[in-house]
């Protein structure tokens, strides 16, 4: 805690320091005479320095090495506190100082929404953003994703290449990289974090089981890890082998329980590995300080493979709910944050406010895009006709629906589709044509023809969902457009026991409507158009009423054995048409997204999918206060 500038200790420190040996330095101690809080503080010296301490809240300062002119950081200085600096030589004076409102170019201030709980990649779960937000700064991937597009690009490996059935795959490191303890990143690594995700309990150990042996070797049925399909042929390639084609394998590199782990540190310090003192990391930054409940503290990494592009050298993210991380940024203490949901509007008729604006399909508390659907039980009449379905879907307005639950929860953007944008295999239902749009009087006239006009005939209608959940709102909303659009009886049945219970009786068959929600686990549309409904005793298919088409299953086959991106994008969109449109077995909603406000001296990536690399955004103002 910062003291007040005429404190004893601070008298006391100035005292000695003045009567100190040349050899322990000068000191002075600084007072923040401004009327707002400060972030850094600017000082320029008479001739070139050495830093030697800092005292308070600011406990570090950029340049590292000998300058004329520093800026200090660290945590925040109220108006009459103070910050004491210690300096070689000894001759040196501070010829002026400014306090700064920002970072001075140096640190960024952020929040995520709680504590990281863990620093161990494979224990990440989908909705994790904070643990997501702190593990993509320390930890490399195999690939990276480009934030805008969803492309998989190089990361540690700079090229893979797949045998053409799509069953092994050759991933080439970089070379040169190296861990922050200054140990290499070996292609050892790279097959020791992906065994210890399998062997480890991982929630998402399932993403891996494509791999030879993998799933026998997760369960414990196989003990010998040389069995398992993946092998370090040398220092910088990694061979891995699978038991079916799978064309999307390094989209699969990019989930977060891939994440690469130093060997040779976690043999060393077992169970300890995470303590502060002891972790290892390869990404742009290391941890340097965690106050549990109030921030962690991350500083550039000098033995990141493009250190050179990390002009953010230090980052400290604030533990912080959505409301007080809102105030904090208006009070210029944050350099960017979300909007609270409820708030959306108020801020952008804010003119000043407006121009801060960004929007995101990532939410601050997940680390994958995610949507909304409702599923049609195809055992369940009348929903075994399939003109039945298109009519209800044809009966719901869903810009309506985005307008009455945008205060209440982060949703975004019509969803005729079910795969999120920035994801490899999304289709712009609206501009592309695929999918049901809002048409009642088209949906009138396909009731008809299955022969309950004006809805006459119908049986009622019952949605069902977890009521523990926000979507009664949405459920409300869509019994109430098909009672006004078609004169059906609409009742909710919100389950209101256990998770387990509620998937009990999705995987029943006899709802005819239910909620389905997905969160992308790697950007690739396989995931949410063949994953998500899985087999056919899976809980989504039976929810599905047990459904099948043939030419669904074929285009499965076909995606997994087609190596060309562009090629499985064309065979995705004929299977998204086939769900949400030929059998209109599906019916998207929305996708979630978020309002992300920025001080306009922050240049920063907006990514659809995925936590931010820090180390691609950059800090351009070092205004006084």
């Amino acid at each position: 805690m910062a003291r007040r500038f005429y404190s004893i200790g601070v008298i006391a420190l100035l005292v000695s320091l003045a009567w100190a040996p040349t050899i322990l330095a000068r000191g002075e101690a600084l007072v923040n005479n401004t009327e707002a809080v400060a972030r850094a503080l600017r000082i320029t010296f008479s001739e070139p320095v050495v830093i030697t301490g800092l005292g308070d809240d600011f406990d570090y300062w950029s340049p590292q090495l000998e300058a004329t002119q520093f800026t200090l950081t660290g945590g925040r200085i109220a108006p009459s506190w103070t910050v004491w600096v210690t300096w070689k030589p000894d001759s040196a004076r501070i010829v002026s100082s400014e306090w700064l409102v920002t970072g001075g170019g140096v640190q960024l201030d952020m929040p995520i929404d709680r504590d990281s709980w863990t620093l161990d990649p494979a224990q990440t779960l989908v909705a994790e953003g904070a643990v997501a937000t702190v593990l993509e700064q320390l930890f490399l991937h195999l690939v990276g994703v480009d934030p805008t597009t969803g492309e998989i690009l190089p990361e540690l490996a700079v090229a893979w290449e797949a045998s053409a059935d799509a069953m092994s795959w050759v991933f080439t490191l970089r070379d040169g990289v190296r861990w922050s303890d200054g140990e290499p990143v070996t292609a050892a690594d790279v097959r020791f974090a992906l065994l210890r995700t399998l062997a480890t309990g991982s929630y998402y150990k399932g993403l891996l089981f494509d791999i030879r042996n993998a799933a026998a070797y997760a369960d414990g049925k196989l003990e010998d890890p040389a069995d398992v399909g993946i092998e370090a042929l040398d220092d910088r390639h990694v061979l891995i082998s699978l038991d079916r084609s799978c064309s999307f394998l390094p989209a699969l590199m990019a989930a977060d329980v891939t994440m690469l782990l130093p060997q040779h540190a976690l043999d060393r310090y077992g169970g300890s590995w995470m303590e502060l003192s002891n972790l290892v990391t390869n990404g742009p930054y290391r941890l340097v300080r965690w106050i549990p409940g109030d921030r962690l503290t991350l500083e550039k990494n000098q033995t990141y493979y493009a250190a050179n592009d990390v002009t953010i050298v230090r980052v400290n993210l604030w533990v912080r709910d959505a409301s007080s991380a809102w105030e904090e940024y208006l009070a210029g203490l944050l350099d960017t944050t979300s909007v609270p949901v409820g708030l959306w509007n108020t801020v952008r008729r804010d003119p000043a406010l407006a121009l801060q604006l960004q929007a995101s399909a990532e939410m601050p508390w997940q680390n994958t895009s995610w949507f909304e659907c409702w599923a049609f039980s195809a055992s369940q009449p009348p929903f075994d006709q399939l003109l039945v379905r298109k009519a209800f879907i044809a009966s719901v307005d869903r810009r309506g629906l985005i307008a009455h639950c945008q205060g209440i929860r982060a949703v975004w953007e019509v969803a005729l589709t079910l795969t999120p944008p920035g994801v490899l295999g999304h289709v712009d239902g609206l501009i592309e044509g695929v999918g049901i749009d809002y048409n009642p009087a088209q949906a009138q006239a396909w009731l008809a023809e299955a022969g309950f006009p004006n809805g006459k005939g119908l049986p009622p209608i019952a949605i069902w969902f977890p009521s523990w959940s926000w979507i009664r709102a949405v459920a409300e909303y869509t019994k109430q457009q098909w009672m006004d659009n078609l004169g059906v009886t609409v009742d909710l049945r919100g389950v209101t026991s256990s998770e387990e219970e509620w998937l009990h009786e999705l995987a029943s068959g006899t709802c005819q409507v239910s909620r389905v929600p997905w969160g992308m686990d790697y950007p690739d549309a396989y995931n949410s158009l063949f994953t998500m409904l899985g087999s056919t005793d899976s809980e989504v298919r039976m929810a599905l009423g047990g459904w099948q088409n043939p030419a669904y299953d074929a285009l499965e086959d076909q995606v997994r054995r087609e190596p060309d991106p562009n090629q499985r994008k064309l065979l995705y969109r004929q299977v998204e048409k086939i769900l949400v449109e030929e059998d209109a077995m599906m019916m998207p909603l929305f996708y979630y997204g978020d309002l992300i406000a920025a001080k306009p001296y922050l240049t920063r990536t907006y990514p659809f999918w995925g936590a931010p690399n820090l180390g691609d955004w950059d800090l351009t103002s070092t205004s006084p206060l």
